[in-house]
């Protein structure tokens, strides 16, 4: 009898496994119809593949947006108190997980945070709000635009607390807003606001994504202002 119960556990357990693979498998392959599965680096993504959803529409109380919008005094902008502040470029690739996404970033300049990192490290910079299937379609939901490849950025975040248990180093934004800024080039300007769709893979200029030109101007200035204040131009 002993055996007989022995058996029927092992065949209930082998069910249930089976089981749970199988769930998995399809998971899967319902990722892949929409495609994020296949966005493994910023290339990946081809014309009317991603549509862009999070984006300034400039409505903050009845004074819209303004600087104090994203805080002041002892932590600028919310990025002022971050423990590792780097100068760093993005190498496009990607890694999507439950509600974040990853830029692997390689480190080219610490400002501050040597205990933690060193000139030359790579790893993964993780923020929210990163790609996500809605009916069938993929959406970006983040007024943050990616990193490019074969730019410089300023960057504000603090290390992983699972950096200690795996091989690979990963790190968090300090800031969904301001977590990173883009060295040099042109200001970014505001989106035309009667677009019914738009495209992610034709905003490539674009650091952020605003349809109000007063919160355009807001955060270009607050730009220009973390890299005065961290030297950086």
């Amino acid at each position: 009898m002993k055996g007989i119960f022995r058996r029927v556990d092992w065949i209930v357990a082998f069910l249930l496994a089976a089981g749970c693979i199988l769930a998995g498998i399809l998971f899967k392959l319902s990722v892949q119809d929409c495609g994020i599965v296949s966005i493994q680096d910023l290339s990946d993504i081809e014309k009317g593949m991603v549509t862009v959803t999070g984006i300034w529409t400039g409505k903050e109380g009845d004074g819209g947006i303004t600087r104090d919008s994203f805080g002041s005094g002892a932590d600028l902008y919310g990025v002022d108190t971050a423990p590792v502040i780097v100068v760093a470029s993005s190498t496009g690739k990607l890694r999507q997980t439950e509600g974040s996404l990853g830029q692997e970033i390689y480190i080219e300049e610490v400002i501050r945070g040597c205990d933690f990192v060193e000139c030359g490290d790579t790893g993964y910079l993780y923020q929210y709000f990163g790609f996500q299937e809605v009916d069938g379609s993929i959406q970006y939901g983040n007024p943050l635009n990616l990193m490019k490849p074969g730019e410089q950025y300023l960057v504000f975040m603090e290390e992983s607390p699972l950096n200690v248990y795996q091989k690979e180093a990963a790190y968090i934004l300090a800031s969904d807003f301001f977590g990173y800024v883009k060295i040099g080039g042109q200001e970014t300007v505001t989106l035309e606001e009667r677009m019914a769709v738009y495209d992610f893979s034709a905003l490539g200029t674009y650091e952020f994504f605003s349809v109000s030109e007063d919160t355009t101007k807001v955060l270009n200035a607050i730009k220009k202002e973390l890299l005065d204040r961290y030297g950086v131009f």
